[in-house]
């Protein structure tokens, strides 16, 4: 019970408390949605939400520094806090985002399964079976872990995809907008903007982002191929859309070869169960 005690009293814990209980909201989340009513699908969707910033801000808390503004931007937390936040303020106009949630789940049932391997499988059984159980479990996790990272950056894409439909497909921004509901256009315009500035900072850094967007890249470039009109017409929209993006980066300035020795001895001191991020 002591071990118990003491566990609970870190700040790692409530961060998998956080991710258990994001899952189970956003679990209950699409029971409502499918039979329940849309008001209750609203509510467990904010929750869901809450929870997922809230492990962002437990790991950006243990990752604090004097490092700046630009460093904080560039730090991949913060960039999964940010969305999380606009999502969150968005759903108090505009109700859910569709697919906002999928990448969170997928980090967040890997983190639980993580934690569990690291600290709750020693209170299960004797200390073979805790050996065995653990060693099963990192099996899995070092197997699947790419296989998560690529769906999580697949759901990302996505997520750019669903948060353009309001906006191009079926114009809900304009029809609002020229209704004088401005808040909801604009909560519309927020996600879809945020969503593609996430993307290209993750697309900055993931290879699983760059390997995915590559991918799609390539499955539509060989179908319109069949049809060189609208070839030329997509060729044309995405060498733009790569132009229009190119300057979405962060630039971290150096830091002093102390500043990274006081830096490293600080991450390692947070790096624990969370590994230093929460994704």
């Amino acid at each position: 019970m002591a071990s118990v005690a003491a566990l609970a009293r870190t700040q790692q814990f409530w961060w998998f408390i956080s991710h258990v209980l994001s899952v189970l909201f956003y679990a209950v989340y699409q029971l409502s949605s499918i039979f329940g009513s849309a008001v209750s699908a609203l509510a467990y969707y904010r929750y869901c939400l809450v929870m997922v910033i809230t492990t962002y801000f437990i790991v950006l808390v243990q990752q604090k520094s004097k490092r700046g503004v630009k460093q904080l931007v560039a730090n991949t937390n913060f960039q999964y806090f940010t969305l999380a936040a606009v999502f969150y303020l968005a759903s108090l106009v505009i109700g859910p985002v569709n697919g906002a949630l999928f990448s969170y789940m997928i980090f967040s049932v890997f983190h639980i399964i993580s934690y569990f391997q690291r600290h709750l499988v020693d209170f299960i059984g004797t200390l073979p079976q805790q050996q065995q159980l653990s060693s099963r479990v990192g099996a899995w996790l070092e197997e699947n872990q790419p296989r998560g990272q690529i769906m999580a950056a697949t759901a990302e894409l996505f997520l750019v995809m669903t948060s353009l439909n309001p906006i191009v497909v079926m114009p809900i921004v304009f029809v609002n907008l020229v209704a004088g509901r401005w808040q909801v256009g604009l909560a519309y315009l927020l996600c879809f903007a945020a969503s593609v500035v996430f993307l290209k900072l993750r697309w900055n850094e993931s290879p699983y982002t760059k390997q995915v967007v590559s991918m799609y890249d390539a499955k539509i470039g060989s179908f319109v191929q069949r049809f060189p009109p609208v070839a030329n017409f997509y060729y044309k929209v995405r060498d733009t859309v790569v132009k229009v993006l190119a300057p979405i980066t962060v630039t971290v300035p150096k830091r002093s070869p102390r500043e990274q020795v006081q830096d490293s001895l600080r991450d390692a001191s947070t790096r624990g169960t969370t590994s230093g991020t929460s994704r």
